[in-house]
């Protein structure tokens, strides 16, 4: 059984120029349970889990759109940690694509 659970919630919200989307994207660390009962945490990492290195959590972004006058929430619950650093760079310049 797998579980994931956010670990902390950063980064301000994502805005197109008409305000119809709104998202954010956030570290969480997945918990398996494996076969002699013990749980693990993934990503591994030997030593501490540094929080300002991307490869050392699980990433997501959640997002909500407007649509036909409701607001709608999305999300994609898996995130390669290289695109973490794009995401945020167009989180600070602005930019929403879809």
């Amino acid at each position: 059984m797998s579980v994931a659970t956010p670990e902390k919630s950063s980064e301000k919200g994502l805005k197109s120029s008409d305000i119809e989307s709104v998202g954010y994207l956030y570290p969480y660390l997945e918990t398996k349970k494996l076969q002699d009962g013990s749980t693990a945490l993934y990503p591994r990492v030997i030593g501490e889990r540094d929080p300002n290195n991307a490869s050392h959590w699980r990433w997501a972004f959640n997002w909500k759109e407007k649509i036909k006058g409701v607001w709608k929430g999305r999300s994609i619950g898996s995130i390669p940690c290289g695109a973490v650093t794009i995401i945020r760079e167009m989180q600070k310049g602005g930019v929403y694509q879809r």
